[in-house]
């Protein structure tokens, strides 16, 4: 093997291409470096790896012979970290970007959230449902859908629509739900995803379900003095399914549900109806 020939082109800050090339004996180990044609370095036998440091235009150019165990590479790289007064001169150029480039990155994260403010507050964004939810009022078909809950008021709801599944995470702070609930959901044809639960649409499913509950619960008061089966037709013919969730909430305070509470379940059981059915059939 003859003598091994490498060549670079190395850019200069003023946009000068310059020519760098290395010349290597694989055998005698000798070693010629040159810039644009002319010779900067010579060296003799060198079979391990070595580095060859030279200067372009102040720019601090490595060259590199690193020997493998059947092959010498053979690199050139720019030490931008050596302090040198161009190195000293980028570093400073940097942090000046990097302090431009983090001003406008704040200017324009403030710029987003003031956006995004101002976007919560528009009227537009308080409106920008209601074309879906006249659209489902006048529009929307029925299926039904099976509730999961996710921790504190919120849930999820799945229904099916021409076999494909559809998911909705959504929040109730009112409506107590339990997993494996039925209701029936009104969706958009054109827009399946676009749907909303009805809770005063219990499937045939779920109010056989919320009657063996008020069932089971009734028969676990040690204060009741009253026929349980006919406790709960009756609240149930009065009050209908919402009847049956006031009867199951009827301990709850009103601070923590507004809609089914002690205070709903009292104004039902006191009520004229309620009244005249309990004394007809469960006394």
């Amino acid at each position: 093997m003859g003598m091994k020939q490498f060549h670079w082109n190395h850019l200069d800050q003023r946009g000068k291409i310059h020519k760098v090339g290395l010349l290597h004996g694989a055998r005698t180990g000798h070693v010629l470096i040159h810039i644009n044609g002319k010779i900067t370095s010579i060296d003799f036998k060198v079979m391990e790896s070595k580095q060859y440091s030279l200067f372009i235009d102040e720019e601090l150019i490595e060259l590199n012979i690193i020997r493998h165990d059947d092959h010498f590479e053979y690199t050139m790289e720019i030490n931008e970290e050596v302090k040198t007064p161009l190195n000293a001169a980028r570093k400073k150029e940097r942090a000046k970007m990097g302090l431009q480039s983090l001003t406008f990155f704040a200017a324009l994260i403030f710029a987003i959230v003031l956006a995004t403010v101002f976007l919560f507050r528009s009227e537009w964004y308080k409106t920008k449902d209601d074309v879906s939810i006249a659209a489902l009022a006048n529009r929307g078909l029925y299926t039904k859908a099976k509730i999961f809950t996710a921790g504190d008021s919120k849930f999820t709801y799945n229904y099916i629509v021409d076999q494909e599944v559809y998911r909705v995470k959504a929040s109730n702070k009112q409506f107590p739900v339990q997993d494996g609930d039925e209701y029936m959901v009104k969706y958009l044809p054109n827009k399946p995803q676009i749907s909303e639960v009805y809770f005063v649409q219990p499937t045939k499913n779920q109010v056989e379900k919320i009657q063996k509950t008020s069932m089971k619960a009734c028969l676990s008061d040690q204060e009741n003095k009253l026929d349980c089966s006919c406790l709960v037709e009756i609240i149930y013919e009065v009050g209908g399914y919402l009847g049956m969730i006031q009867y199951l909430n009827k301990k709850t305070p009103q601070d923590k549900n507004l809609q089914f509470n002690r205070k709903g379940y009292a104004k039902l059981v006191n009520s004229a109806p309620y009244i005249e059915r309990l004394s007809a059939k469960c006394e």
